[in-house]
């Protein structure tokens, strides 16, 4: 085996440890795992796991001395002290960055703007590879200049164990719900195109007794969306629950017998698309590049062409209508989640991107000096 690598992980302090946390934490256990030493900067203390010599939580980072620092949001001052650390210490730079959405916040706006004008070329520059979270923040950052073969598209994975296939929730019983479910986990804002959803519905099951619609969420489309399905008749089968947390979400995809995903801009990365998965749950989406990246036409779901009314409707009248097609989605879809988004295989590809960075540094140094 090589030589441990000492591994800086940076995180934007501006930033809160939110849902993409979970990505350093991970990281990090899984890099302990493989005997590296590794330490977080700019998280709450002990929020990111360490472990290794020499890892005393007062350290710095320069003093922690990092053969790689990975840092956390392109156009963050986290980059920023990494591109200055790295180049004091010899380290390799490596950034990290999940796609973001035209409907962020004022002040995540705000700061990428203030960051991509201050230092963002000379981060650009200074970085070795970057670490795509998924298809559409790898074409943001070709959109931004970054080099396309230093772009590697790997996603976060998922807690196999805690996302798993026959996991239930009370939550849809106490709510109302009967008969089989179809679950829509998505903001209810006027974007995402929940009416479409609603008119497809009552098109086709809604009106059969045998099946729910529930939607799952918060946003300001709430009344219309009530208001729609009383007036196509599906008021009594389409049911409204309040947006899921860390602890009711496995069980709530468990107890789906549909998941359908819509174009969610608040949901860039598909993370909800990808939990589903785990869960074994069979999949309807509206095209996106994410989703294209993740749904396999009649192999764990359907692949809408358009996301129209129309699209829906011939996508719930399949789906519905074939039990043993959704059993074979099912058993798919945890398969693509096994194969894919277990956080060791994912471990491992991120450490070849680290180790191929250091080597192609070793191989420059070599050529410099022969």
């Amino acid at each position: 085996m090589q030589r441990p690598l000492r591994i800086a992980l940076v995180l934007d302090p501006f930033r809160r440890m939110r849902r993409g946390s979970e990505h350093p934490i991970n990281l990090a256990r899984e890099f302990l795992g493989r005997g590296h030493i590794v330490r977080g900067f700019g998280a709450p203390a002990g929020a990111i796991p360490h472990g290794g010599e020499d890892t005393d939580l007062r350290t710095t980072l320069t003093d922690f001395r990092p053969d790689v620092v990975l840092a956390y949001v392109v156009d963050s001052p986290a980059a920023w002290k990494g591109a200055r650390v790295a180049q004091g210490v010899g380290a390799e730079l490596i950034l990290v960055e999940e796609g973001y959405s035209h409907r962020a916040g004022q002040l995540g706006r705000l700061l990428r703007v203030v960051g991509r004008r201050l230092w963002g070329a000379v981060v650009r520059r200074r970085t070795s590879r970057v670490l795509a979270l998924d298809p559409v923040a790898a074409t943001q950052l070709a959109e931004r200049g970054f080099d396309a073969d230093r772009i590697y598209t790997i996603p976060p994975g998922v807690d196999l164990t805690r996302y798993r296939p026959g996991l239930t929730s009370h939550l849809p019983s106490a709510h109302g719900v009967q008969g089989r479910m179809i679950l829509v986990y998505a903001e209810q804002t006027p974007d995402v195109g929940l009416d479409r959803i609603v008119r497809a519905f009552a098109d086709t099951v809604g009106r059969s007794g045998s099946w729910s619609l529930v939607l799952a969420g918060e946003g300001t489309a709430g009344p219309s969306l009530r208001a729609l399905a009383v007036s196509r008749g599906v008021g009594a089968s389409v049911h409204w629950l309040p947006k899921a947390s860390r602890d009711v979400l496995p069980g709530l995809l468990g107890a789906a017998t549909l998941v359908l995903a819509p174009r969610d801009p608040s949901d860039v990365g598909g993370w909800r698309l990808r939990r589903a998965l785990a869960c074994g749950a069979p999949v309807l989406a509206a095209p996106s590049p994410t989703h294209c990246d993740w749904i396999e036409h009649d192999g764990n779901g359907l692949l809408l062409e358009d996301d129209s009314t129309e699209a829906w409707t011939g996508a719930l009248r399949q789906a519905t209508g074939a039990p043993d097609r959704r059993q074979r989605w099912g058993q798919r879809a945890r398969q693509v989640a096994e194969q894919r988004l277990d956080w060791a295989l994912l471990a491992a590809e991120v450490e070849a991107v680290l180790l191929g960075a250091l080597a192609e540094r070793e191989a420059e140094l070599e050529a410099r000096t022969a």
